[in-house]
């Protein structure tokens, strides 16, 4: 129920705010699909923000010891992200001169920045989890520090994931408005490279707060396994044997190379080309 309130709500927002004529707005986009299929993915991704926004600042405040101890670290990080998105928000709609609904580039502003507010505890998150992996070094020697760390990896995933969602689904609904524009005005229609220069900036931004934390996290619990795991190994089997122990905890907090891990690393980076191409393919009308 509430789902469905916050997604109508959406909708009413997007396709009835500001309108003249309440029946003739409606009107206009049911008979246009891409112009639908664009509220629809707008009102959808916005209803996920909702449910998604609380667990996320939930699982960042985990970490509040590293917001007072990195503070300014984490200013710095919160300052570049705001001028990214100050950069997104500016640039973003500078080619999309085509008017589809009423207040469009003003409503699609404020989608946009109840996004950034979204996922900022996410890329935030990623840097608090690799501070505390990395805090937790000098006193590692311990099961419950493995414990630690295969929440801290759980968190890394939540938090990467939850925003390579985020900027798919937002590359998405972009590709779902150049659709939009182009059955409107099919003799103006909009430049691609508008589009494309949007996906990758996604991914950038993504890509720019993970990839550092993943390498942080990496490290530090490499370091935590071999504390853990390092001993005098008397005998060939004694050796073989915390080797084996060794790769089985590697394996255990995602450190190897496995396909369940490359797709946890690599899916959300490429979630908004992996948008963009789904918004070409749900085009109806060519």
């Amino acid at each position: 129920m509430a789902a469905a309130i916050v997604y109508f709500g959406v909708v009413w927002f997007v396709v009835f705010l500001g309108a003249d004529n309440y029946r003739a707005e409606f009107h206009k986009t049911l008979q246009n699909p891409d112009l639908a299929i664009w509220c629809m993915l707008v009102a959808a991704q916005v209803t996920v923000w909702m449910f998604v926004i609380g667990p996320a600042y939930r699982r960042a405040l985990d970490y509040s010891n590293q917001v007072r101890e990195r503070g300014l670290e984490l200013l710095c990080d919160l300052a570049a992200l705001l001028l990214l998105s100050g950069v997104l928000v500016i640039s973003r709609y500078r080619d999309i001169p085509a008017i589809v609904l009423k207040f469009q580039n003003a409503k699609l502003t404020m989608v946009t920045l109840l996004g950034v507010v979204t996922i900022l505890p996410c890329l935030l998150g990623l840097r608090l989890v690799s501070f505390e992996a990395e805090a937790m070094v000098p006193d590692g020697e311990s099961t419950y520090s493995l414990d630690r760390f295969a929440k801290l990896r759980s968190d890394l995933r939540w938090f990467v994931g939850v925003a390579g969602g985020i900027v798919g689904g937002a590359a998405l609904a972009r590709g779902a408005l150049n659709n939009a524009m182009l059955a409107i005005d099919s003799a103006h229609p909009p430049p691609i490279s508008g589009f494309i220069l949007y996906a990758g900036f996604c991914t950038g931004v993504v890509a720019v707060f993970y990839v550092p934390a993943h390498v942080v996290f990496a490290r530090a619990a490499r370091a935590i396994i071999t504390q853990v795991t390092e001993r005098t190994a008397e005998t060939a089997e004694a050796w073989i044997e915390m080797m084996g122990n060794r790769a089985k905890l590697e394996e255990g907090l995602g450190l190897t190379a496995t396909p369940t891990a490359l797709l946890g690393e690599l899916g959300p980076l490429v979630a908004p080309v992996i948008g963009g191409v789904l918004s070409f393919l749900i085009r109806i009308n060519r």
